[in-house]
Order: structure tokens, then sequence, then C-alpha cells
């Protein structure tokens, strides 16, 4: 079985659900990038109501509404298609008649290397959730990688115009919990790295909350540092020496893990630099890295966050890792 790192470098494609808004067109500038340092296909999708049983008595000849927003989606999916092809970007269109998270897990599930990208509005009031309905159940439905943005957060390093090369430095923060199902962040978080990290600029900074009066939230701090340490080497032994990229770790101390993680996230600490990105599992046990403390983070920062989620973490493209990791 090969390493994380040279199995998982989204050199497939990337998935990129459009409806004409700023936001998504934010998530394609970072899709953008990402298929240009990666070489990925750039799978752009279009989802348009279907037609209502009222629509079937319209008399022949006339347009119904539903094929009138069908063709003004196709014709929006060639515009961008043929914008991404001038930055010599390979580009798949897909209409999508139904239901739009439908249409994404469709596109996911017929590529388990895939990821998709969603961004978010920005802003929302207290109580609702940031990313909506249809990235509630993309998250918990899609069997790849799933990378979030907000609408006004930070978006990924950016990459060269000029260049297929990665030319730009990122920190990777991986968050976890001290078992195998939260490792199934590694792979995608070396993806990143591989896509966008220059030689040399690259850091993988690890990260376990203990929790600061006990409890079964998390292991204690020597458990947790012998954990990191042996986790790091892992990592470290997986990439290729030639890239340079850096593996550090932090214990960090809080009651809960989510505003730990998000504090780390905006100020970085003295293991490390602010980082660039947030990548984690939402399938340990325990309560640890689950969609609570997911979707905390995702509200807590600014970040970019790359969520891998039960069903992705059990597809042949996760299976193993930790165990092949431990075994050497």
């Amino acid at each position: 079985m090969g390493t994380p790192y040279a199995s998982y470098k989204f050199n497939t494609q990337i998935i990129v659900p459009l409806d004409g808004s700023v936001a998504a067109e934010k998530a394609l500038l970072a899709a953008s990038q990402l298929a240009r340092t990666s070489g990925a296909t750039l799978h752009v999708i279009r989802a348009v109501p279907p037609a209502r049983a009222s629509e079937q008595m319209h008399d022949v000849g006339l347009v119904r509404p539903s094929d009138h927003l069908a063709a003004e989606a196709e014709g929006y999916l060639q515009r961008i298609a043929t914008r991404l092809r001038g930055g010599q970007i390979d580009v798949r269109t897909t209409l999508w008649r139904g239901d739009a998270a439908e249409g994404i897990l469709t596109a996911a599930r017929e590529d388990p290397a895939a990821l998709v990208l969603l961004a978010s509005g920005g802003r929302t009031s207290r109580g609702r959730w940031l990313f909506g309905s249809v990235a509630r159940r993309v998250l918990r439905e899609a069997p790849v990688p799933v990378l979030l943005l907000r609408g006004d957060g930070r978006p990924l390093p950016p990459a060269s115009p000029y260049s297929a090369l990665p030319q730009t430095a990122l920190q990777v923060m991986v968050p976890l919990d001290g078992t195998p199902a939260g490792e199934a962040a590694l792979g995608p978080a070396l993806g990143l790295l591989a896509a966008l990290a220059a030689p040399g600029e690259g850091r993988l900074h690890l990260v376990h909350v203990v929790p600061t009066f006990g409890g079964d939230l998390g292991l204690d701090e020597p458990r947790a540092r012998a954990y990191l340490q042996e986790v790091g080497d892992r990592v470290a032994a997986w990439m290729p020496r030639e890239l340079g990229h850096r593996v550090t770790w932090s214990v960090l101390f809080e009651t809960e893990p989510s505003p730990a993680i998000v504090r780390l996230a905006a100020r970085g600490d003295d293991h490390a630099a602010p980082p660039s990105v947030v990548v984690m599992a939402t399938g340990g046990s325990g309560g640890r890295i689950l969609g609570s403390v997911t979707e905390q983070v995702l509200h807590g920062t600014r970040l970019p966050v790359m969520v891998i989620g039960q069903q992705a973490a059990r597809t042949p493209e996760f299976d193993g890792y930790a165990v092949a990791g431990r075994e050497e």
C-alpha cells in the first residue's frame, strides 16, 4: 500500500458547485489554484430545478420556465469553462436538474480521489449555520474531503498565474484526538502541501487538546506529547525529503477542544505561526473531533477548513492509512 502522501494529491478532479453568487466565484478562484498546481480536472456543477408537473400542460412550441432556466445555466457554465480553459485548466461541466446536494454527491461518488470545494456567503445571524443545508448534507454524506471557504474569510494562499508549480508558503493545521479515525485528516493535509506548498515552504502542524479539568475528551499531557511525536515522526517519514516540508506539533490545554483550535488558528503559538488552513476529520470516537466540534470551528475561524467526514474516511482512498503507518 502506498503512503497517504503518494496516493492522495487531488490529481483527479475538484468539484465546485456554482450558483452565480460572489461566494461561489470565490470558491472557483481557490479551485483554480488547486487545479493548476495539482493537475486536477475542475468539475463545475450548476443545479437547476427539475420541470414541475404543471409545466407539462404548456402548449407545444412554448418554452417551459424550467427549460429557460436550464438554458441560462448552461450558457453560464460554458462562459466559465471558456475562461478557465484560457488559463490552461482542464474543465468539465455538469448541468444538474434537481437537488443541488444530490448533484454534488453524485459527482463525488464517481471519483473517490476527488475534492469538493464549497463557499458560504459570509456572516450569518446567531444560531444559523454558516454554510446552509446543502453543505450540511454534503459534509454528512460525501465520500471525499470537503474544503469550505467563508465568504468573509481568508482565501487559500495565492498561486502563481504563470506557473503550474507550487510557489507559496503553506501552514496546514491538523487537530487530532488520539484515534486512528481522527488521523484520516493526514492524507488530505499532505495532499494540500503537495499541491500548494513550494519546496521548503510547507509545514504540517499537529494539535491535540488536553482537557484542563480531566474527563475523557482527550489524552493526558504525557500521552498526548508521546502520541503527537509518534505521529509526527510517521508523517515525516511519508513525505519525500526533497520537498523539505516540516512537521511540528502542539499540546493545548482547554476545557473544550474547539476554542483552543480556533485560538491557535487565529494567533498561532510558540511552536507554529498562524496556519493557512485547518484540516480535520469528524470520525473520531468518544465525541472528540466530531460534528459539534467541527461546526464550532467552522463558525469560529475565518480560515479555509477541510473536513473529512465519516463517509470519506471509509473509502478505499483512506482505508488503512493509520494502520499502515503503525505497522512500519
